[in-house]
């Protein structure tokens, strides 16, 4: 079974990336997801080792899509609700 064979065996489409990237030692590519169902909720990790290049593709709807400044900023109110999916980037 290859890589995208055991990615579509899980069917990832519609589900919780929690992260996703290379690791702080360039070499292997990360893949942690929180998968739910009718009857089940798991959370899953992949590792891909000596991954020398990974393609990621997301989509979201523009509506569903923002550039406010404020998801980002460690200082936003904890009691402060918006409406929108955060997402960001991990530097190493």
């Amino acid at each position: 079974m290859n890589i995208q064979e055991k990615l579509e065996n899980y069917d990832l489409y519609d589900q919780l990336i929690e992260s996703h990237g290379f690791m702080p030692y360039m070499r292997d590519y990360e893949l942690i997801a929180f998968l739910t169902g009718l009857n089940f909720s798991m959370k899953v990790q992949f590792l891909f080792q000596g991954c020398i290049k990974a393609t990621y593709e997301s989509t979201v709807k523009p509506e569903f899509f923002s550039m406010d400044e404020r998801l980002l900023s460690p200082e936003r109110e904890t009691n402060q609700v918006i409406q929108r999916h955060l997402c960001g980037c991990r530097v190493c």
